[in-house]
């Protein structure tokens, strides 16, 4: 097939999608990581729930500093933080390919799992939120690999 007909048929297809309202979605090149990221929004989520049920809703989680490597760091700002890094940086780091870009995520992780380590030490009065934070803890130990990254 001709490089100008190869275009016609992308075209085409592009304005079939198009016309129907439909996007074209890419192909998830990691789908186990996809899938542990999502786990790990909601594992994070279910934190913040539990927390809101047992006297550390987010005032409280605001107030509650843990000393990290000589810098205080609040409970909220820890949680929050991984988050973030699941939800913006983990995607964008994956998408623009730059060289170890897994190394970059696996560095991330690890950061974040010393944190919720550090966090769930701490949280011997709230055991129910204490459990969550280490189901959480669990599941970043167990960061998928994957021979693509």
């Amino acid at each position: 097939m001709s490089s100008f007909s190869r275009y016609i048929t992308a075209f085409w297809k592009a304005l079939q999608l198009t016309l129907r309202g439909e996007t074209l979605q890419p192909r998830d090149e990691y789908p186990e990581f996809t899938i542990w990221m999502q786990q790990t929004i909601q594992l994070t989520d279910n934190i913040f729930t539990i927390a809101d049920k047992h006297a550390l809703d987010e005032p409280a989680r605001k107030t509650l500093m843990l000393r990290i490597d000589k810098r205080e760091i609040a409970m909220q700002t820890i949680l929050a933080a991984v988050k973030h890094n699941v939800q913006r940086e983990y995607p964008l780091l994956l998408a623009s390919r730059v060289e170890h870009f897994a190394g970059a995520i696996q560095a991330l992780n690890h950061n974040d799992c010393y944190r919720i380590s550090q966090l769930g030490q701490t949280l011997g009065a709230y055991p129910q939120v204490q459990q969550a934070v280490q189901r959480l803890e669990t599941h970043l130990l167990a960061l998928p690999t994957n021979s693509n990254t």
